[in-house]
């Protein structure tokens, strides 16, 4: 149907028009609609094996990303952690960099500074923070599942996987991580019968690779109501995928939930 201003329209006008009024409607369509999480997606990114006098803070500047990132891909709480000879994957990094040891590690005092790859120029060296803050919000969730986490966030095989695995036993409860909205309860291609919970602007979580879902989209959960099952198969099918996304991204669950005990 369409609407009445269109037949005032002068006819050259009217095939503009339509083509706009689709595109304002598809755009709409689309921002009401659920984001749902892909499956996994190729990394893209390069390897950094740490040497003597490197740091993580020094690392990260040097490829100009986010340590927070690099930090909780390779499941680094403490900047301290890194060791010489630790492999970093560094998101959308092209190539290989040389990064700059640590005023007094690259070089002896009075001796020429640390030299580089050939043909490659030194990074300036800059002035590093004292305690390199690594965001974490231990708690913000509690476990939807307890058991333990057989496959981590971060970089496996060359695909990175936005979440974690937690094994359990066949028919075991998946609970809410938080109360929310339920915004999506069906099969998602790629992660089996899914529910993903809305928990305000920033925050959502995933439940995928349940046997079935108590729960249906629009309804409200209180944090650990059951929001479904595992499969009754075989044990090394029964395992739940979790995410937690924040502001559509996937973080590392492992930063936001209760240190194992």
């Amino acid at each position: 149907m369409t609407p009445r201003f269109y037949r005032f329209l002068p006819e050259r006008m009217r095939p503009g028009v339509l083509i706009l009024l689709a595109g304002l409607l598809l755009c709409a369509a689309c921002h009401r609609g659920t984001v749902l999480p892909e499956s996994s997606s190729k990394a893209q990114g390069v390897y950094h094996t740490v040497e003597k006098g490197q740091t993580l803070w020094r690392i990260c500047k040097t490829y100009q990303v986010s340590m927070q990132d690099v930090a909780e891909l390779n499941n680094i709480t403490d900047h301290s952690q890194i060791r010489v000879g630790d492999r970093l994957f560094i998101p959308g990094a092209p190539s290989v960099r040389n990064v700059p040891a640590t005023t007094g590690a690259a070089a002896q005092p009075g001796g020429p500074p640390a030299a580089g790859p050939v043909g490659q120029v030194p990074v300036p060296s800059a002035p590093e923070p004292i305690a390199p803050v690594i965001e974490k919000n231990v708690g913000m969730f509690i476990w939807p599942l307890i058991g333990p986490v057989t496959k981590r966030f971060g970089i496996h095989g060359g695909l990175k996987h936005d979440g974690i695995d937690i094994k359990g036993t066949p028919g075991a409860e998946v609970k809410a991580s938080r109360g929310g909205k339920v915004i999506f309860s069906s099969l998602l291609d790629g992660y089996g019968s899914t529910v993903i919970v809305q928990h305000d602007q920033s925050f959502v979580t995933v439940y995928a690779n349940l046997g079935e879902n108590s729960v249906g989209r629009d309804q409200q959960v209180k944090q650990s109501q059951v929001l479904g099952r595992l499969v009754s198969g075989p044990p090394d099918k029964c395992f739940l995928h979790f995410q937690v996304r924040r502001d559509r991204q996937a973080r590392n669950p492992l930063f936001y939930l209760p240190e194992a005990r």
